[in-house]
């Protein structure tokens, strides 16, 4: 059973989906938005890329990174892996924000399509969750820097249920 979905994310409806076993939340509140943020920043690979918080919503989430001369290539642009690191990140976090507190999740699969090369500014990177069902979860992602388009993404996410002993030891007591 799944559900295609759109920006912004509706609650989910279905009498279904109030049950033990969906993975989902109903509501997304100032107080998920504050623990999700502190979670995102707890993140390792946060600091050592610098990206930087920009916004969470329901089923949204967006990271913003200054170009850095350490993450370019040759050519002088932003290497394209960080690319791909950002549509698996900012959709993971999009999965995250509508995650039951004793759920987790893992890419199954990442696409990404670049179309620019990033050399200057500050790149907005940009995930919403498309459509979810029980065990998995689709979504999309944009990377852009002054509304032009410099990678787009897709993701696939396992979702499972997630014991307190197999979380990161950065990643406290969940909201």
């Amino acid at each position: 059973m799944t559900e295609q979905l759109s920006t912004p994310i509706p609650a989910p409806t279905s009498a279904a989906r109030s049950q033990s076993d969906w993975p989902f939340q109903e509501s997304y509140d100032e107080q998920r938005n504050q623990f999700q943020q502190s979670v995102f920043q707890a993140h390792p690979l946060v600091s050592h890329l610098d990206f930087q918080y920009g916004d969470a919503k329901k089923g949204y989430f967006r990271i913003d990174i200054p170009w850095q001369e350490n993450l370019s290539n040759y050519g002088q642009e932003m290497h394209g892996g960080i690319h791909a690191v950002l549509v698996d990140s900012v959709s993971g976090q999009a999965i995250y924000s509508l995650l039951k507190k004793d759920f987790g999740l893992s890419t199954v699969s990442l696409t990404t399509q670049y179309h620019r090369p990033f050399k200057k500014g500050v790149m907005k990177a940009e995930g919403w969750v498309t459509r979810w069902g029980r065990n998995v979860c689709h979504t999309q992602a944009r990377l852009s820097v002054d509304d032009v388009i410099i990678a787009e993404g897709s993701t696939v996410y396992s979702i499972f249920e997630h014991k307190k002993s197999q979380r990161s030891h950065w990643v406290k007591e969940r909201a």
